[in-house]
């Protein structure tokens, strides 16, 4: 495969490493984690691509990919699902998002025929925590729901597209991975800053 697949790669580890650091300032220990597994698989795509190492690395990086996406997906969608819950209700609310996500993790991995289903549902409960819990206007509401859409178009639409082809494809694809993580971390940082202009009014 060629070279330059390394350096979609490479923007995606950048992008992972600032989202840890930005979930994790916003309180979402799990996220960060999820981003993490992102990145791992997106490093070592980045070193398989840019060092011409397929034999050594093809395998485990499909692997880490496959593996990393899904859980990733799952615990950011978690924490989202904890962080937008009403205050009172946040601790019950996280551990019960995490043993749903738990359970839906196992079964894709015991029956990885209905990994795919399982992933898009991880990536529609961003949307829908969004829309539904957003302190923000309409008009910030909305646009932050279209940022927590990007990653279930870009599965739907870009990943693997006859129309883009394979080399545009792949670059899109984790290109919209990288803008999706950030957008998600920043919605995060403006929903704390909502919270406390609602707390100081």
């Amino acid at each position: 495969m060629p070279v330059h697949y390394a350096a979609s790669e490479a923007v995606l580890v950048l992008a992972c490493l600032w989202s840890i650091r930005a979930f994790w300032r916003n309180g979402c220990r799990l996220a960060s984690v999820g981003a993490a597994l992102i990145g791992i698989a997106a490093a070592l795509g980045t070193i398989r691509f840019g060092l011409n190492a397929h034999d050594q690395l093809e395998t485990i990086h499909k692997l880490v990919s496959r593996a990393g996406g899904l859980i990733g997906a799952g615990l950011i969608a978690s924490d989202l699902v904890r962080y937008f819950a009403p205050a009172g209700s946040r601790d019950m609310v996280g551990k019960l998002a995490v043993l749903v996500v738990g359970l839906c993790i196992a079964v894709a991995l015991t029956w990885p025929v209905v990994a795919v289903a399982v992933v898009l549902a991880f990536t529609v409960v961003p949307i829908l925590v969004v829309l539904l819990g957003a302190a923000a206007p309409v008009a910030g509401r909305l646009l932050a729901t279209a940022a927590a859409s990007l990653m279930l178009i870009n599965i739907l639409l870009v990943q693997r597209s006859p129309v883009l082809g394979p080399d545009i494809s792949w670059h899109a694809y984790h290109l919209l991975i990288a803008v999706w993580l950030v957008a998600i971390a920043m919605i995060l940082t403006w929903q704390q800053v909502g919270r406390g202009k609602q707390v100081a009014s």
